[in-house]
């Protein structure tokens, strides 16, 4: 998906707080709204995780859930995403699974959580 509409969805989601649930599966996200995405999400600071497999998950109203699986985001809208991932302290888990984002690129992502996840638990005690 690469459109004005699209440009515009991305800038209301960056300054979104009260969104809970949002569903972009299956929309054919290509490189271009991979990365606009990427660009807004950096700037949403209520994000918790993106993608995860439940239906609907609410903690204090915060957005906390996209579905980004089988859209095709590819090698420039991973590099974004991992992008955000390095950048958005909130982001807890991020799915891309059938995004045709190069394994290298998948693996400094789950990366980055694990050690963001290990990190986090260590803090809690």
């Amino acid at each position: 998906m690469n459109s004005p509409v699209f440009s515009v969805f991305c800038d209301a989601l960056a300054d979104n707080k009260s969104l809970i649930e949002l569903d972009l599966r299956n929309n054919d996200i290509n490189h271009v709204g991979g990365s606009e995405l990427a660009s807004a999400l950096k700037r949403n600071t209520t994000l918790r995780a993106l993608g995860k497999y439940l239906n609907i998950i609410i903690i204090k109203n915060f957005l906390i859930l996209i579905d980004l699986r089988w859209n095709n985001v590819g090698l420039i809208g991973g590099r974004a995403l991992l992008s955000l991932c390095e950048s958005n302290s909130t982001l807890n888990d991020l799915q891309l699974v059938g995004n045709n984002i190069p394994d290298d690129i998948m693996q400094s992502i789950g990366m980055f959580f694990f050690l963001h996840i290990q990190y986090d638990l260590f803090s809690f005690f």
